[in-house]
C-alpha cells in the first residue's frame, strides 16, 4: 500500500465552489496528519490553510507522495505532464464539464479521500506516449503526453497537409488530410472520438492512429500494437503545429520527423474502488442510452 504523508494540491482557479472544496480538502488532510503542500494560485483562493505549506507548482508535483488536481481534466493533464516519469499518484476532482479523469465529484470528496488516505482505493495505471521532435537529424524536444499527440495544420486557410506515416520502419500510408492524431486509450474519448476514431478501454494496450478528414475516405482510423513506434514526417511546406494534449504547441517546418511510443511509465491515478469504465461512458457521454 502506497504511503502518502506529503499531499500536493493544485487547482483551476474561478469556479465559485472552488475555495470551501480546498478548505474541506485541507481540513480532512490535516486530520490525518499529513504534510500539505498547497500551489501558490490555489492557496489564494483558501481562507483556511490550517498547517499547509505554500510553495511554487513545481515543488508541489517535485515533493508530493500523492497529488490532488482539483478543476477538469485539463488541471489533470497539467499534473501529469509536470510529474514526469515519477511514479507519484493523483486525485482528479471534477469542477469542470465531462471530467473523464477528473471522475470525483466535490460532495464525494470526504469518502474518497478518506478511503485513500487509508488504502482502500484502487489505483489505475494508465500509459502515456513518449514523444520525441527531430529537425535535421538532431532531437530538439522530449515529451510525454496522456491523452494524445495531434499533428495540424498551423493557419487559417482550409488547405490539407501530407504527413508521411511508418510503424516501426514500415510504410503506412502518406496521409492528405488537416491533421493526425496518435491517441492512448485515455486519450480515445477526446480529439480522436470527435475525428471518428474508437472508444478504447483505457487499459488495453493499444495506440491509436486516427487521421483528421482525411482526403481519401479509404484512411480509416487504425488501432495499433503499443510495442510499435511510430514516425511521421512532415512533407508539406504549410504550417503545422503539433500539440501535446492539448496544452503544449510546437510548430513544424518541412521534413521535421516525430516519434511516438509507449513511455516506459505511466500515469497512477486515484479512483473510487466503484468506478467502472462503462459506467462513465454512459454518464459522460449519454453512451449506450436508448
Amino acid at each position: 500500500m502506497d504511503s502518502w504523508k506529503r499531499v500536493g494540491i493544485v487547482a483551476k482557479p474561478g469556479h465559485a465552489r472552488l475555495r470551501p472544496l480546498l478548505e474541506r480538502i485541507v481540513s480532512l488532510l490535516d486530520q490525518n496528519g499529513c504534510e500539505v503542500l498547497v500551489e501558490a494560485e490555489a492557496a489564494a483562493q483558501i481562507t483556511k490553510l490550517g498547517g499547509a505549506e505554500i510553495v511554487a507548482r513545481e515543488e508541489v508535483t517535485a515533493r508530493a507522495d500523492l497529488m490532488i488536481a482539483v478543476g477538469g481534466d485539463g488541471t489533470l493533464l497539467g499534473v501529469a505532464r509536470e510529474i514526469g516519469p515519477r511514479a507519484t499518484p493523483i486525485l482528479g476532482i471534477s469542477l469542470g464539464h465531462l471530467g473523464f479523469l477528473t471522475a470525483v465529484h466535490p460532495e464525494d470528496v470526504d469518502q474518497v479521500l478518506s478511503n485513500a488516505l487509508a488504502g482502500r482505493c484502487r489505483i489505475d495505471e494508465r500509459a502515456r506516449l513518449e514523444v520525441v521532435v527531430i529537425e535535421n537529424g538532431v532531437e530538439t524536444r522530449r515529451d510525454l503526453v496522456l491523452n494524445d499527440v495531434v499533428l495540424t495544420k498551423g493557419t487559417a486557410l482550409a488547405r490539407m497537409i501530407d504527413l508521411h506515416v511508418r510503424v516501426d520502419n514500415q510504410l503506412v500510408a502518406t496521409y492528405r488530410s488537416d491533421g493526425l492524431i496518435v491517441a492512448t486509450p485515455t486519450g480515445s474519448t477526446a480529439y480522436n472520438l470527435s475525428a471518428g476514431g474508437p472508444l478504447l478501454d483505457p487499459t488495453l494496450s493499444a495506440i491509436l492512429l486516427t487521421p483528421i478528414c482525411p482526403h481519401t475516405l479509404s484512411q480509416r482510423p487504425l488501432v495499433l500494437p503499443d510495442d510499435n513506434w511510430i514516425e511521421v514526417r512532415l512533407l508539406s511546406r504549410e504550417e503545422v503545429t503539433l500539440t501535446l494534449d492539448g496544452q503544449v504547441g510546437v510548430a513544424l517546418s518541412r521534413g521535421d520527423r516525430v516519434r511516438v511510443a509507449r513511455a516506459e511509465q505511466p500515469v497512477r491515478l486515484v479512483v473510487g474502488a466503484e468506478e467502472n469504465h462503462f459506467e462513465t461512458l454512459r454518464n459522460k457521454l449519454g453512451w449506450g442510452a436508448s
